[in-house]
């Protein structure tokens, strides 16, 4: 079967790949503090669903874990449920892409390569569908939401509507953020709403679905519902980072390449995220800025400036607006795809193309798979020394969530001054002096070498070191 005939490899490759990686490669998808984080409140909340005990609150939105929570009474796994809905909202994801390029084009002959190429293959995208973290799941409904409006807007009908307002409070429930991707979308969808004749009548039955769903955040955030408003990063919101590039925050000391405003807009042309980019942008003003695509254009560039006034750069925020980047960018290719001396080439440039994403991914998901095995094996050499007071930072949340058992305290939270005999500190020695000079992981651990007979009680993988208090 070719390739541009078969939309399901969009959907089936995901899975195949995770069915890959967690059998033949021992893959969990767990990675970094985040996807720890995401692990434990799942495993708190499924407690409460059977226990009834409060699981009480957590940083982020509650839809991903809540969504694990659920699906892990069938996985009888909390940490495969999550990963398995990352997987499937990838899946989900690229197949609707294609039902969003084929109702806005008319030419839309090589969609299917364009999305397996530049979507399903793209490295960060790869990447963050194999892992434990909300990203894969708020794009999946940003996706969906767009789909939903674009058949609103062509067809009138009102089930698409709910469809839209659903998935929109959904991804804005999974991310804050992408309520800033969607807000165009939201507000035309509204707008032909009240145009629509006989509308007003679902306002009610619309409101009440709506409310069911918030329904989660009302509850276990019954007294401060709104307190994400006030979160740091917002707070911290200024014109004058659009043209920094170093920070300096409650996350540390960071120095980035580009300025703020340069790096918003990467997600169009850095390879992690689109080689072929940087092909492509000579050309986008003649085939975005078409009257169909105005929308699209306006949400890219408002989500665009809402992130370049943060005091932050993480390419894992580029990641919801990819898909409306690739929808604008469709045009380009197709235009080029028919070129004659790129025509007489195609496929060869396929296949090219190909070779080189899966390059990238190798190189880009090594670095993902030697932590989860580093996670892995620090877990297995610490289980030893369970049951002591731990000092540490960075690693020890990997070590809570694959079930190790200390008094965890963070060198992140506060100084420590009153430590006791036989407490253990595991810490990099070298790893964070640039990015935590000044900060309290640095001030402690030097606090605690010049106070302390410290000795070392093991030698772990990658230059940490397990000290013993004497």
């Amino acid at each position: 079967m070719k390739i541009q005939n078969s939309k399901y490899i969009l959907a089936l490759f995901p899975i195949g790949v995770f069915l890959l990686f967690y059998f033949q490669l021992k893959f969990d998808g767990l990675y970094g503090q985040d996807a720890y984080e995401y692990l434990r409140y799942s495993k708190a909340l499924k407690n409460y669903l059977i226990t009834g005990v409060n699981p009480g609150d957590y940083f982020w939105p509650l839809f991903y874990p809540i969504f694990g929570a659920l699906l892990s009474f069938i996985t009888q796994n909390v940490a495969v449920a999550l990963l398995i809905v990352s997987v499937l909202s990838f899946s989900l994801s690229g197949f609707y892409l294609h039902k969003i390029i084929n109702l806005l084009f008319a030419q839309a002959k090589h969609s299917v390569i364009y999305l397996f190429v530049f979507f399903i293959v793209s490295p960060i995208i790869f990447k963050n569908g194999m892992l434990i973290m909300s990203d894969m799941l708020s794009l999946c409904f940003i996706v969906l939401s767009v789909y939903h409006f674009l058949k609103f807007k062509k067809l009138k009908f009102l089930k698409n509507f709910y469809f839209l307002a659903v998935f929109s409070l959904l991804a804005f429930m999974t991310r804050y953020a992408s309520a800033v991707v969607l807000l165009p979308f939201v507000i035309s969808g509204v707008w032909l709403f009240f145009k629509h004749k006989k509308s007003l009548k679902h306002l009610l039955f619309i409101a009440v679905i709506l409310g069911v769903l918030l329904l989660p955040h009302f509850v276990i955030r019954m007294q401060n519902p709104t307190a994400f408003l006030a979160h740091q990063w917002v707070k911290d919101w200024s014109f004058l980072n659009l043209f920094k590039r170093n920070f300096s925050t409650i996350d540390g000391n960071s120095k980035n390449s580009m300025p703020n405003i340069i790096f918003v807009f990467s997600n169009f042309f850095h390879p992690r995220f689109l080689f072929a980019g940087i092909v492509f942008i000579p050309f986008l003003w003649k085939y975005s800025l078409i009257k169909k695509l105005r929308i699209y254009n306006i949400s890219i560039v408002l989500y665009a400036l809402f992130l370049a006034g943060i005091p932050f750069q993480n390419s894992r925020f580029l990641i919801v607006s990819f898909p409306i980047i690739l929808i604008i960018l469709f045009p380009v290719f197709n235009y080029l795809s028919q070129l004659k001396f790129i025509k007489n080439l195609f496929g060869i440039g396929i296949v090219l193309s190909i070779i080189l994403q899966f390059f990238l991914i190798a190189k880009i998901f090594k670095s993902t798979l030697d932590r989860n095995n580093f996670e892995i094996e620090m877990a297995n050499l610490l289980q030893p020394y369970q049951q002591k007071t731990l000092y540490s930072f960075d690693v020890d949340i990997a070590l809570q969530g694959r079930d190790l058992d200390f008094n965890y305290i963070n060198l992140w939270y506060k100084r420590y001054y009153n430590l006791q005999k036989g407490d253990l500190i595991l810490f990099h020695p070298t790893k964070f002096k640039e990015q935590w000079q000044g900060r309290n992981p640095m001030l402690n651990f030097n606090h605690f070498k010049d106070n302390y007979k410290l000795i070392v009680l093991k030698e772990l993988p990658q230059g940490w070191k397990l000290y013993k208090i004497e």
